[in-house]
């Protein structure tokens, strides 16, 4: 069979042009993998990866407050406190006894468990904090030394949620203020707060002295105002207060805010809401408590004083 005159020619071109390919393809994938090995042999040679830590002074807020739990927590365990300091220098804070506190504070109001407060009250007095708490969950100095012989230790029992551990007695105690309750609508509202009359015979650690309603000014949110005394007439800090009304139930301490007295402690009113209120310990429960109005038109609310029998 004759082959057309240009037959050869095409052939011979589609040889050169195959031959082409592959030494293209062949110098791509050299090239491919001299650019992979140099870039490793840089990579680990001339630009080695430098180690990065994270360091506690960049942390976010909810990791800086569980790293100060886990400080807390280790120095509790081991006691070392220059160990301790040194944890607690890469945070790089200006005014860490303060931030301390507030974490103490903190703890109270979501009512952590009694250790998880000792620990980070330990903390804060090793910090040379000073605040309302301190005075009651911090430990005293020299504390765990066995007593004098024939001297009795006293004993408080402080709540904290649902917690509750053996203190030695220290002198003065803590509020806390929990959460204002959410309001309840449609409920029914007594028309004059009362105290529950006590049994025949019955003797509560503490009696309603007074009760009256408190005119608020400025703004001011109306609030249950509670003053503890002992038979002194003097203010008796960390005293449980149980205040419930209807689908709901919260407590607050006395003693944390002791510019004012050192039994007193307060809870915001919600409008809407009749509450009740009545000391832990035992005291007459004095229920119908809510918002009012005084003459000025201003909002009120209520104080009550209890008194040690």
């Amino acid at each position: 069979m004759t082959q057309p005159p240009d037959y050869d020619l095409r052939r011979s071109r589609r040889r050169r042009e195959r031959q082409q390919f592959f030494s293209y393809s062949s110098l791509f994938a050299i090239g491919l993998i001299i650019g992979i090995v140099g870039s490793i042999w840089l990579a680990w040679r001339v630009f080695p990866l430098t180690e990065l830590v994270g360091s506690p002074a960049v942390f976010q807020q909810t990791y800086r407050d569980e790293y100060l739990y886990m400080v807390s927590e280790a120095l509790a365990q081991t006691g070392d406190w220059e160990a301790a300091q040194a944890r607690l220098d890469l945070l790089e804070d200006d005014n860490l006894p303060q931030t301390v506190v507030q974490e103490l504070e903190r703890y109270l109001r979501e009512g952590r468990s009694a250790e998880d407060v000792r620990h980070m009250a330990r903390l804060a007095q090793g910090l040379g904090a000073e605040g309302a708490a301190l005075d009651l969950f911090a430990p005293t100095p020299g504390a765990g030394s066995a007593p004098e012989s024939g001297t009795p230790t006293p004993t408080l029992i402080v709540v904290v949620g649902q917690a509750a551990e053996s203190h030695q007695q220290l002198p003065t105690a803590t509020p806390t203020l929990l959460p204002t309750p959410t309001p309840i609508p449609e409920i029914a509202v007594e028309a004059e707060p009362t105290a529950t009359p006590l049994s025949a015979g019955a003797q509560l650690p503490f009696e309603l002295l007074a009760q009256e309603e408190v005119c608020v000014g400025g703004g001011s949110p109306s609030q249950i105002e509670v003053f503890v005394q002992d038979g002194a007439g003097e203010g008796v800090a960390g005293e449980e207060i149980l205040v419930s009304w209807e689908g709901g139930t919260d407590r607050f301490v006395t003693g944390l805010k002791r510019e004012v007295d050192a039994g007193y402690a307060d809870f915001t009113l919600s409008a809407g809401i009749s509450y009740s209120a009545e000391l832990v310990a035992g005291s007459p429960r004095v229920s119908g408590l809510t918002i009012g109005v005084c003459e000025d038109g201003s909002a009120a609310g209520w104080r009550l004083v209890f008194g040690q029998n």
